[in-house]
């Protein structure tokens, strides 16, 4: 019997199998999804229901059966064809932890490194969240003063530093910082622009800079569960 408390800490194709229920959860919670067919939906297999069940998230109910939902009838079915899966109220909240991590491992995957303001402020990731995820060894944080900014679909992100080039002037008014004040320097890939703070401060609409939130290796493994083969 494994028994886990933290969903984050669910295998890849645990993670789609809760994710799954909580995206149908009316369903999952009324009349279950057949094992075999969950299974199929998720590519995932049967085996990995029984964990689930152990730490509460799901229950299963013998097709037929006049039972309510037990975590135990999902230990013991041997015909995957005959078992109903159920969410549970705490597998729901699983889901909704899940879903939030979910979303925001895609976007570090997709934009790259964010800061943390913009995670919360532009994309309405919680605190919670962002603390799960360093607890999990999924993102790590950079220190430093970060600021970000849409420019249509990307999102450029800008790093404070110092004014030195003499000759440096602002990308958005043209103007000339003094020397020693701040600048904003975009380390994206595209074309490198440099901001004077006031300007950069009006794109990002933000009031206090924040770290750089990055993927580990192994957040990076967990921002895409679909890219993740069974038993990998």
């Amino acid at each position: 019997m494994t028994v886990i408390n933290n969903p984050l800490r669910l295998t890849p194709s645990q993670w789609r199998i809760m994710r799954y229920l909580g995206s149908y959860s009316a369903s999952a919670t009324r009349v279950g999804f057949r094992a075999d067919q969950l299974c199929e939906h998720t590519s995932t297999e049967p085996a990995d229901l029984g964990d689930l069940a152990d730490s509460g998230y799901i229950a299963g109910r013998e097709r037929g059966s006049a039972w309510e939902p037990a975590p135990d009838v999902v230990r013991d079915a041997t015909n995957p064809k005959r078992l109903n899966v159920h969410i549970t109220t705490q597998g729901k909240k699983a889901a909704t932890i899940l879903e939030a991590a979910t979303f925001a491992l895609l976007h570090l995957r997709v934009h790259g490194s964010l800061p943390t303001d913009f995670l919360r402020g532009e994309l309405g990731t919680d605190n919670d969240t962002l603390a799960r995820l360093e607890r999990c060894a999924y993102t790590q944080t950079i220190p430093g003063d970060h600021l970000a900014w849409h420019e249509g679909s990307t999102v450029r992100v800008y790093q404070a530093q110092q004014r030195i080039d003499p000759h440096w002037t602002c990308t958005s008014c043209n103007a000339l910082p003094r020397a020693g004040a701040t600048i904003w320097v975009d380390i994206t890939d595209a074309p490198i622009d440099r901001h004077c703070d006031p300007c950069a401060r009006r794109k990002a609409k933000v009031a206090v800079p924040s770290a750089l939130v990055t993927l580990t290796k192994l957040g990076r493994r967990y921002s895409d569960p679909y890219m993740i083969e069974v038993g990998s």
